[in-house]
């Protein structure tokens, strides 16, 4: 490794050869590639799921908020394209999605024979 001097008076910085260079240079690349996830149909925003049941999203946030706390509902982050996409100079959002759980009905208690 080469060293470089960063700030006057604060000692000398490594810096890593251009083989080790290549490797960082792949790992940010991969981490800011500009691609949207897959998001599942059963999976819907907060908005989407506000529109459907024609209510406030303040309220339906509430409400959903409960369901998650409950087990019956489940909340996943998911990267969107915001503002029309890849092409018309959109830009890529992390968006939580929801959606229903069906929790295993309760097991009937056996009866003492």
């Amino acid at each position: 490794m080469r060293q470089l001097a960063c700030h006057p008076g604060k000692g000398r910085v490594e810096v890593p050869a251009l083989k080790e260079k290549v490797g960082w240079a792949e790992a940010i690349q991969a981490a800011f590639r500009q691609e949207a996830d897959e998001v599942p149909p059963e999976w819907k925003t907060l908005k989407q799921v506000a529109a459907e049941l024609g209510m406030n999203p303040q309220h339906v946030c509430k409400k959903m908020a409960r369901l998650i706390k409950t087990g019956r509902a489940e909340v996943q982050t998911f990267r969107t394209w915001s503002k029309g996409g890849p092409k018309r100079m959109g830009y890529l959002r992390s968006n939580r999605h929801y959606r229903l759980v069906e929790k295993p009905a309760k097991k009937q208690p056996k009866s003492p024979r």
